[in-house]
């Protein structure tokens, strides 16, 4: 099947503009937005990185495409690198498609693919937003545009959305080869050493279900690892800030709980070299603490219902071998096992998963997590026992996905633009 062919900027000609080792424009996929605003917009970056992948796996998916010759009578996309408004200036002041590709948008040749693979932005806002200054302001529908995006709940409007997940790569292409080929020989057999921990439970930026899991955990602090941040990126409150409020909304009586001697405890923190309020260990180049404790208890990105993300986070455990709690959105399990991956239910009472309120969510997970760090060591290390199939089919699963993530994303594209 031939590449997805995809419209790269054509009309940076000039010498100023920034170009990487293969002499490639960083800013070659940065389309629908005009020349003058292009720069104050975002920075620079790697070309394919924009479109979801590294460049190397970009070139296997894709072939760009700069002239008319190129895309006579053929589809193609035309990318809209989706981040965060900008500042000075507003996506509808620097909205801008060409007239040769808005034709073809309207004539069905071109779909313009909305991309953030980054993050799971929510469809029916973040998403939407943007779409709709492109629609309304060039007469389009929402049939023209394809999002492709990391959250895999699809669109209450008619845009098809496409699911690919950035970490899940990222996690392969920039560990360290040595580190990998220790953790995948180690554990074909089980790893029955003493660990010192019970659990581990990471938790950088303050959101709220963190927070919320932080209190109800704080008793048991002591048999594990368990770390919550107050401020973060620098002294960024924002994220804190925000959870406050939302903990009234979704998780009233966990905060009536708290009381303030908990939030005087924050952070809390785990001295092992990395500082996780400014450095984001997405590649955690410290992986004793996990091979050093028996239960991962992973707090995903979002733990209220409406989208489900998939960061770095849930596949730490599945590297490192661990069995896991997830403490995220409802159905997150559901759709981790869509992916093709296991969890442990029969070995660890999952029904948390299905649960739609998010503060009894919460709580019955909670409920589960100290049934399991109650345990004495036998008893964890018969948990592990039994549950290590799963863990090896998971990282031998995570590890196949790496040389078919890039084939299914074409395949998914491809479907979508011709359809």
């Amino acid at each position: 099947m031939d590449k997805i062919k995809v419209w790269a900027r054509s009309d940076l000609i000039e010498e100023t503009w920034q170009k990487n080792e293969f002499d490639e424009l960083t800013y070659m996929f940065h389309n629908g937005i005009n020349k003058t605003n292009l720069e104050s917009f975002t920075e620079p970056t790697e070309p394919y990185s924009v479109l979801g992948c590294n460049n190397f796996a970009g070139k296997k998916v894709f072939q760009p495409v700069y002239t008319k010759k190129q895309i006579k009578n053929s589809k193609y996309f035309y990318p809209i690198f989706c981040i965060p408004y900008p500042t000075e200036c507003t996506w509808k002041d620097i909205a801008f498609i060409e007239p040769l590709h808005l034709r073809n948008i309207k004539d069905n040749f071109c779909k313009i693919l909305i991309i953030n693979t980054m993050e799971g932005w929510n469809h029916q806002t973040y998403f939407k937003d943007v779409i709709d200054i492109y629609r309304e302001k060039y007469d389009l529908n929402y049939e023209n545009f394809v999002i492709l995006s990391g959250n895999m709940d699809a669109p209450e409007y008619p845009t098809p959305s496409v699911y690919y997940n950035w970490w899940e790569q990222h996690m392969a292409h920039l560990r360290d080869h040595n580190d990998y080929d220790f953790t995948t020989f180690q554990h074909l057999q089980p790893d029955m050493k003493k660990r010192e921990h019970k659990f581990i439970c990471l938790n950088r930026r303050p959101h709220v279900h963190r927070l919320m899991l932080a209190s109800l955990l704080q008793s048991s602090k002591n048999q594990g690892i368990l770390t919550c941040c107050k401020d973060t990126d620098n002294g960024d409150m924002q994220y804190y800030e925000r959870s406050i409020e939302l903990a009234q909304e979704h998780y009233p009586d966990i905060l009536k709980r708290c009381g303030p001697k908990f939030f005087k405890q924050l952070p809390m923190v785990y001295d092992d070299g990395i500082n996780a309020a400014d450095d984001n260990p997405t590649i955690d180049n410290k992986p004793d603490k996990f091979f050093n404790s028996w239960l991962h208890i992973v707090t995903e990105t979002y733990g209220i219902n409406g989208q489900t993300f998939f960061s770095e986070k849930i596949f730490k455990p599945m590297i490192y071998w661990q069995p896991f709690i997830l403490v995220g959105a409802q159905h997150d399990l559901k759709n981790l096992r869509s992916l093709g991956y296991k969890t442990f239910d029969g070995i660890i009472d999952e029904s948390y998963d299905t649960v739609e309120n998010n503060q009894e969510r919460l709580l019955i997970t909670v409920k589960e997590i100290r049934r399991i760090i109650s345990m004495n060591d036998k008893q964890l290390e018969k948990l592990y026992l039994d549950c290590h199939e799963i863990l090896t089919h998971n990282h031998f699963h995570w590890y196949y996905r790496q040389f078919n993530i890039h084939n299914i994303l074409h395949k998914d594209l491809w479907r979508v633009l011709h359809d």
